[in-house]
């Protein structure tokens, strides 16, 4: 059989790339644009290896960083400052300082704590993640969980679950707060609002917006 090369597909058939491709590590499921605009975060969530890589758009240089876990959720923090990254089935939300292009690991937050010893499979499974637009709060979709957690980013801890549907998928977040959460096996993306200092509610108007299975959200400007 013919040896893989970039822009062929597992079919055979070949994409050719509009602009520069550079290659990345096992099955990336998703990117965030840094604010700086140079920069570009990749999650990625593959059997071969788990983590985040860091891409400059015009060296093309590729840094890596090696998780235990990872699984869609990926964001920059309002302010520029910060960089949070689903732990997937470790059940936490890593946390990388962002500076000057460049990414370290500072802490996580727990959103279900391990008991015993070995390795144990995720109960909430973050996927899907989004700050609000203060930065104050980290929205979660717990996979597992069937939950939206609602994340104080100043102590790190959980101060709201929400039911989201089964399997919630995607978060996004709109510039007045609204949060909209796509589930998996659900039929109609779940709105949320909070009116401070009120915490966060399920909107009743509209109950939803109703889209078809395995329906999954994309931020947009």
């Amino acid at each position: 059989s013919e040896a893989w090369s970039p822009g062929r597909l597992p079919t055979g058939a070949f994409l050719d790339p509009e602009g520069t491709s550079v290659p990345l590590g096992s099955l990336p499921l998703a990117l965030a644009l840094a604010p700086d605009g140079r920069h570009a975060a990749v999650l990625l969530n593959g059997w071969r290896e788990q983590g985040l890589q860091i891409v400059d758009r015009q060296t093309r240089r590729v840094q890596t960083f090696v998780q235990p876990a990872a699984f869609l959720g990926l964001a920059f923090a309002p302010d520029g400052t910060a960089l949070y990254a689903s732990g997937g089935n470790e059940d936490v939300v890593y946390i990388y300082d962002w500076r000057d292009g460049q990414a370290s690991l500072r802490d996580s937050v727990v959103l279900a704590p391990k008991t015993g010893g070995g390795r144990q499979s995720g109960v909430s499974y973050p996927a899907g993640l989004a700050p609000s637009p203060d930065g104050s709060t980290l929205y979660v979709a717990e996979n597992l969980y069937d939950s939206l957690a609602v994340v104080d980013v100043g102590s790190k801890r959980v101060m709201q679950r929400l039911p989201a549907g089964r399997y919630p998928y995607r978060v996004v977040v709109s510039r007045d707060g609204t949060v909209y959460v796509s589930a998996w096996a659900g039929t109609a993306v779940r709105v949320f609002r909070r009116d401070a200092p009120r915490p966060l509610r399920p909107c009743r108007d509209p109950p939803g917006v109703p889209l078809p299975p395995h329906t999954a959200l994309s931020p947009v400007a």
